[in-house]
């Protein structure tokens, strides 16, 4: 909920620069889920605006989930509210660990590690996540955890920066069992359930305007603390897509928004995954994010086939001088 402000609707944490118009599950947070049950926890993933618990109720669900590990995928819009649940813990459990991701820690880090409990995964959270738990268990020192930040004894430490990740594959699917996929939904995409997938991560172009979903802003502002422009995309393999599709499909799912923010990345790979999907035959739609020069007639059609029902692409405007303003990097024609 907001706590912030409670007359105001909570911010969405997808995109992380809105209030949001339709719920979708956090497939950030389902993410790290999925790394903590592998790793032995059990995990669970609450949606409170979604639920419908307001702030006053707040306080009563910690009570009820007593000494946990807490986690956060915070964004902009939520960093007020965030550090106030963090007060709102820490009046009832002084010791548990509270875990915070995303760009608004990534970006102030100092602003969420009010004692020796708090932790901050600055950029892509995953890996550094996995560590950090293991380092709770195993009673390990967090000094070496690349991508991570915290205090001790009274003074806030912030590890080396982590690489960007490039084995996206190597990481577990979300853990969607988690949520309760009834009340998501699109109206692009009506079939229900509805879920969203991430297939890569990062956007090579330069767009003055632009803020990527929430995952991939943060690693970039991470990354840029180096220095660099901006990470290079992650990449995903088709086979690697086609068998979370295939996963999807044996659990019930009709559709699914790729959340990318650009998915035709090569047109070689983007007909591998079409032309598969294509033979597998499955009953899902889906829809994603392209960019207009990145698509042509052979991929478009793929995609029809391969039942993709829509595709945003970021027109923004048809005058060739704003587009040269904001750096699209593309014609009118």
């Amino acid at each position: 909920p907001n706590l912030e402000d409670e007359s105001m609707p909570p911010p969405e944490r997808i995109f992380g620069c809105s209030y949001g118009l339709y719920p979708n599950p956090n497939i950030f947070i389902l993410y790290c889920a999925a790394i903590a049950e592998e790793s032995g926890y059990e995990v669970q993933v609450e949606d409170m605006p979604l639920a419908g618990i307001k702030a006053g109720r707040f306080v009563e669900r910690i009570e009820e989930f007593g000494n946990a590990i807490y986690c956060f995928n915070t964004v902009n819009l939520s960093k007020n509210t965030d550090i106030i649940a963090l007060g709102k813990i820490r009046s009832l459990c002084q010791n548990v660990p509270v875990i915070f991701f995303g760009p608004a820690p990534t970006i102030s880090p100092d602003e969420f590690l009010v004692d020796d409990n708090c932790y901050v995964i600055r950029g892509e959270p995953e890996v550094t996540f996995e560590k950090l738990l293991s380092s709770f268990s195993s009673k390990e020192s967090s000094g070496e955890i690349t991508g991570l930040s915290f205090k001790k004894e009274g003074k806030i430490l912030h590890n080396d920066s982590r690489p960007p990740l490039k084995d996206i594959d190597s990481l577990p699917f979300p853990a969607r069992h988690l949520v309760d996929r009834d009340k998501f939904y699109s109206p692009k995409l009506p079939r229900k359930p509805y879920t969203i997938m991430v297939t890569s991560r990062g956007c090579a172009f330069k767009c003055v305007y632009c803020v990527p979903n929430s995952h991939s802003f943060a690693r970039e502002i991470d990354f840029k603390r180096k220095g660099f422009h901006k990470p290079p995309v992650g990449i995903r393999s088709p086979q690697n897509i086609i068998d979370e599709f295939v996963q999807l499909n044996r659990e019930g799912y009709k559709s699914v928004a790729i959340i990318d923010d650009q998915f035709v990345w090569g047109k070689k790979r983007t007909l591998d995954i079409c032309n598969k999907l294509i033979e597998l035959n499955l009953d899902i739609e889906w829809g994603c994010l392209a960019r207009a020069d990145n698509i042509d007639e052979e991929i478009v059609s793929a995609m029809a086939k391969a039942k993709c029902r829509c595709i945003d692409i970021g027109v923004e405007s048809f005058s060739q001088e704003i587009l040269d303003w904001v750096k699209k990097d593309v014609l009118v024609d």
